[in-house]
């Protein structure tokens, strides 16, 4: 997950941090962190709303990947080297990655467990994998970096092209996919490979928003795409609550595209102290959503609670999880992720030049 909230250096100073951004992806982590949980917890909650509300948490890697388009097509516009916009992302990607895989095998052999085969370690280590959606990843969650990791090397191709060639861009990775998914289909092939999932349409979303967020000036407009984006997640958790299925593209993809067009009508909300707090856990995002897992682990299934009726055993596992997958992850990205990050950019493309304007770092 790309890690830099900016906006264009034509912005004003005080709000060169998007805190409203970094809000949805504190949110969008701690989503799938419970998502990754409701399925332990499902025997504590029947009846309850609460725990199809868990297993909705798969949407929040939708957020993430049109927020990485958002942030990407922003933080990109002084970038002109596509090898250091390469080297700058997957850096951030690979960097912190590979100790959070080594966290969670030790989580795994200190539980007793077995290993996960080699090749499913292979794939979460180099992110090299043709159908995410369809084998397994050693450490689990690794499967949507594949699609960052492509994106990426997309944007950089853009780069070399031009910006201004964007559109012409985005249609033809539509026609492409959808090309592709028609020959499969005429073929009898019906997984989705890493070439034509409708996912990658979530990071074109996420530049497009971006795009168009400086072009809706009226705050009225702005109000009407938040409206708007609100409602196509509502619709999105509805479908998923009743019926178990949802074009989560088309509904929660499409619906924080919309929310992030009105990103300056809502800063001014979230600059305060419960933002400044959400911001923080933005920064540990990416720390967050690859030491979960591991967390999980070493949790185990016996805890000290375990005595406690359902509701209340869930309600405090949820409680003790998402505190000590916090913990963990402010602490990786003190100690592990920011220092690693330091010692790329310093031996890094362009090291002693200012290439890239000071961004905070952000997941």
């Amino acid at each position: 997950m790309d890690r830099t909230v900016t906006l264009p250096a034509t912005t004003p100073p005080e709000t060169k941090t998007l805190q409203s951004v970094q809000v949805l992806r504190a949110a969008a982590a701690i989503a799938v962190a419970w998502f990754h949980i409701a399925p332990h917890l499902a025997g504590h909650l029947q009846g309850s709303i609460v725990g199809p509300l868990l297993k909705a948490g798969d949407a929040g890697v939708d957020v993430f990947f049109v927020i990485s388009g958002f942030i990407i097509w922003l933080s990109s516009e002084r970038a002109t080297a596509p090898g250091a916009f390469l080297y700058r992302r997957l850096t951030r990607i690979f960097i912190t990655l590979w100790p959070a895989i080594l966290i969670f095998v030790a989580a795994i052999m200190l539980q007793g467990l077995k290993l996960p085969p080699a090749e499913d370690l292979m794939r979460s280590i180099t992110l090299v994998d043709p159908v995410p959606m369809d084998v397994r990843h050693g450490l689990y969650v690794t499967w949507s970096l594949t699609y960052e990791v492509l994106f990426y090397i997309c944007f950089a191709g853009l780069i070399v092209v031009g910006r201004q060639h964007a559109l012409l861009a985005g249609a033809a990775v539509v026609a492409f996919i959808e090309t592709a998914r028609l020959l499969h289909t005429l073929t009898e092939l019906h997984e989705t490979s890493l070439l034509t999932s409708h996912r990658h349409y979530e990071f074109l979303m996420g530049c497009a928003a971006a795009y168009w967020m400086d072009r809706i000036g009226a705050a009225r407009w702005q109000a009407v795409a938040l409206a708007m984006g609100a409602a196509l997640v509502a619709l999105g958790l509805y479908e998923d609550l009743t019926h178990g299925t949802v074009n989560s593209v088309f509904r929660y993809g499409l619906g924080t595209a919309l929310v992030l067009m009105a990103v300056p009508l809502l800063e001014p909300l979230c600059r305060n102290r419960a933002g400044a707090a959400l911001g923080k856990v933005g920064d540990w995002s990416y720390a967050f959503y690859l030491l979960h897992p591991a967390v999980k682990l070493f949790m185990g299934v016996h805890v000290l609670w375990i005595w406690m009726p359902g509701p209340a055993y869930a309600i405090t596992t949820l409680a003790v999880y998402t505190s000590l997958s916090l913990a963990a992850a402010a602490l990786f990205h003190h100690r592990i992720e920011q220092p690693l990050l330091r010692l790329a950019r310093a031996y890094g493309p362009g090291a002693g030049q200012k290439k890239w304007p000071p961004m905070r770092a952000a997941s």
